[in-house]
């Protein structure tokens, strides 16, 4: 394959992987360069493959000068082929392996170039920067660079500002002293009110405060849009910079850790898309596998979004919701013990369900909200989401006050009707200003030592 070869590949398949391990100067002309990085910049911007009279254009305004003929001929030559090349998605594996062939002989070929002279000025250390490069390539990711002494002093910022004006956590994963490795807990509430934002601002939370090992199992939503959600929470909630694409090199992938590159060691959170696959637990648990794999060392916490779309596979009738849920369940606690890590996933409930929850209050057993809750016994944390935003007030806000009860824990005492409110567009948790008395009197013990932090929100 040659260098427009290459070029073909990028504009025809959106390979994250690939196209974070190719630099521009692994081509040898200056012309074929400028086209690399303008696909590359187009491709992480947009999430999508350019069109070749976008990529004109991009090419007009960024030359500098006229082209050389060597030049144009470049130029003619790559758009031609382009014109009248007929890739098909069977052929991307093929194709992506003479990649990494040219990919390898290029950085060989730039590393006897150049190891005489290296050598020559003592500058060893750029030869196995070099070496590095070339080892990477192998490699399921890219590697992640760590930029943790930058961001450090605004971290430390964040914790001071918000620990004084902050509240005490029930969802704290400080040290696991609200779940433990082996232990499953689920976080259920009615469809669309927000239990994909809890489990994020949990593993963001894991990650920034604990420096956990997070692995999250996206199954519902894709990957962009959890990425996205998790950029948001760690810019808008943790008081973070905004994750760049362009600085970080976010990619989404089936297995790919994201947002990780700021993160103090051990600290890693890393996502698994199957959400275009049939989960069923054998694939869960190949997927997990493969993602200890990538990460090197089992993570900490699971996170799985969401525990209704996890297929049985020995319950043929999935209409049997007692028999597919106690199936799963098993085989969730299972996960845990064996692999000894935390697992907190969410659940949909019926709204039959959470108004008998509010009906019962501090008696509530899991027989007492509907037949949604069948699946609930035997895990080992129950948090119960609802909306208390009733009728047009609740259709035109941006955000959404949730009652947050503690139903059931092995290890604390309940609660019930702690209120939070997500701020949607900016993934952010407060508490309001008329739950300030509630938090601080009947909160304030046994969860008074927990190190998760909701702050107020202020009066406005």
């Amino acid at each position: 394959m040659d260098d427009i070869g290459v070029l073909l590949y990028f504009v025809t398949y959106l390979d994250w992987d690939l196209l974070a391990k190719t630099k521009k100067e692994d081509f040898d002309l200056a012309i074929i360069q400028l086209l690399f990085d303008l696909v590359a910049r187009y491709e992480t911007r947009y999430k999508t493959l350019p069109r070749p009279d976008f990529l004109v254009d991009e090419l007009k305004s960024n030359l500098q000068g006229r082209l050389t003929s060597v030049e144009s001929s470049y130029v003619v030559q790559f758009f031609e082929r382009w014109m009248e090349q007929s890739y098909s998605p069977e052929d991307q594996p093929y194709l992506a392996d003479k990649v990494v062939q040219w990919l390898k002989r290029k950085r060989v070929t730039r590393l006897i170039r150049q190891a005489d002279s290296l050598l020559k000025r003592g500058d060893v250390d750029k030869i196995s920067d070099i070496a590095k490069g070339i080892s990477y390539i192998d490699r399921q990711s890219a590697p992640i660079v760590n930029h943790t002494s930058a961001l450090r002093e605004r971290m430390e910022a964040w914790k001071r500002a918000y620990t004084k004006a902050g509240v005490p956590s029930p969802l704290a994963l400080g040290q696991f002293t609200f779940l433990l490795p082996g232990e499953v807990g689920a976080i259920c509430a009615p469809p669309k009110i927000g239990k994909t934002f809890f489990l994020i601002w949990m593993g963001s939370y894991a990650v920034v405060n604990a420096q956990a090992r997070v692995l999250h199992f996206t199954l519902e939503m894709s990957a962009m849009e959890i990425g996205i959600r998790y950029d948001l929470t760690f810019a808008n909630q943790f008081g973070m910079r905004s994750i760049c694409v362009s600085d970080y090199g976010m990619r989404y992938q089936e297995i790919e850790p994201i947002v990780s590159s700021f993160l103090q060691p051990p600290a890693v959170l890393l996502q698994v898309d199957v959400s275009s696959y049939a989960a069923t637990p054998t694939l869960l648990e190949s997927k997990f596998d493969q993602a200890c794999s990538t990460l090197g060392s089992k993570p900490d916490v699971v996170l799985l979004d969401y525990l209704n779309l996890v297929h049985s596979e020995r319950v043929r009738d999935q209409s049997h919701l007692f028999s597919v849920g106690a199936d799963i369940i098993e085989w969730l606690h299972s996960f845990a013990k064996e692999n000894q890590v935390a697992v907190w996933t969410v659940a949909r409930a019926s709204r039959e369900g959470i108004r008998a929850q509010e009906t019962v209050g501090a008696r509530l057993k899991g027989s007492d909200i509907g037949q949604s809750y069948a699946f609930l016994y035997g895990l080992d944390h129950v948090v119960v989401l609802s909306d208390v935003t009733k009728g047009d007030a609740a259709s035109n806000r941006s955000s959404t006050i949730l009652d947050v009860s503690l139903v059931y824990s092995r290890r604390c005492p309940p609660f019930y009707g702690l209120k939070v409110e997500i701020d949607y567009p900016y993934s952010r948790f407060f508490v309001p200003p008329r739950s300030r008395r509630y938090v601080e009197g009947a909160l304030s013990n046994p969860y008074k030592d927990l190190q998760g932090v909701i702050p107020f929100r202020k009066d406005e």
